[in-house]
C-alpha cells in the first residue's frame, strides 16, 4: 500500500479496490469515466482555425481561476456562471451541470491553478490548469487533476470560451462530469454516481471496512481512518 502510495496512488482509492475486491464504477447513461491520453494526435488539430490571439495575460487568466474557485467553495452559482457568460451556450449548460454536480460532494480545499498557455491559434489561447480538492472526512492530501479552459480576449480583458474539446485535449476525468449525481454517506463510505443502486454498494463498502482493517491492520495501511470512497 505504501509503495502504492509513494507512485501517487491516492489511498483512498487504492483501499476502495482492497474493500471492493475491484474498483467500482458507479456510472449510468450520463458519460463513462474513461482514461484518454491530452496530447493531439498528430497533424493540425481540429478547431484551430482562426487567428492567433497572442499569449494571454496571466493575471487576467488567474483572476478568472480565482473567481472561479471562490464560487464552487462559496456555492454561488450565480457567481460561477459569470465566468463562463461569454461561452456558447451548450458550454454554459454543461458547465452548469458541473456545477450542481460539485455542490452535491463534500468539498473543501477547491482551488484553480494556471499552469501554462497549450496554444493561442483558433481564436483562444488554450490553457491548461490545475484543479486540486479534497473530499471532506476522507482526503488528507489534495487530489490533482489536469483540466483545460479556452480563454478569448473580450472588452479588454480575457474570459472563458470553452474548453480543449476542439483541439484534441482531453481533461482528467472526473465523477462530476457524468450525469446528474445521487451522493450516499454511510458509516465509512462514501458513494457517487449516476446509476440506481448506490445505497447499496454504500452498505457493501460499510460492511467490508472492518474486515479490510482487521486483516491489513494498522501496519500495512498507515493513517487509514476507515473511510472509503467509490465513485
Amino acid at each position: 500500500m505504501e509503495a502504492q502510495r509513494a507512485r501517487g496512488v491516492p489511498r483512498r482509492k487504492a483501499l476502495v479496490a482492497i474493500a471492493a475486491g475491484s474498483a467500482v464504477c458507479a456510472l449510468g447513461g450520463g458519460a463513462a469515466l474513461t482514461a484518454a491520453t491530452s496530447e493531439e494526435t498528430g497533424g493540425r488539430p481540429a478547431g484551430t482555425d482562426g487567428p492567433d490571439v497572442g499569449q494571454p495575460d496571466p493575471n487576467a487568466v488567474a483572476a478568472v481561476l480565482a473567481n472561479r474557485a471562490r464560487a464552487v467553495r462559496d456555492r454561488d452559482r450565480t457567481a460561477f456562471m459569470a465566468t463562463v457568460a461569454a461561452a456558447p451556450a451548450p458550454y454554459r449548460q454543461a458547465q452548469a451541470a458541473m456545477f450542481d454536480n460539485l455542490l452535491k460532494l463534500p468539498l473543501e480545499g477547491w482551488r484553480e491553478r494556471f499552469e501554462r498557455v497549450v496554444s493561442t491559434t483558433g481564436g483562444a489561447a488554450l490553457v491548461q490548469t490545475t484543479v486540486g480538492y479534497r473530499l471532506r472526512g476522507h482526503d488528507d492530501d489534495p487530489l490533482r487533476r489536469t483540466r483545460h479552459l479556452a480563454f478569448a480576449p473580450r472588452s479588454g480583458t480575457w474570459t472563458i470560451t470553452g474548453d480543449g474539446t476542439s483541439r484534441g485535449r482531453t481533461d482528467d476525468p472526473e465523477i462530476w462530469d457524468g450525469g446528474p449525481l445521487t451522493v450516499v454517506r454511510g458509516r465509512t463510505a462514501l458513494v457517487a454516481g449516476d446509476a440506481p443502486g448506490l445505497a447499496g454498494i454504500a452498505r457493501r463498502r460499510d460492511a467490508a471496512v472492518p474486515t479490510v482493517a482487521r486483516l491489513t491492520g494498522a501496519a500495512t495501511v498507515r493513517g487509514w481512518r476507515d473511510r472509503v470512497v467509490a465513485l
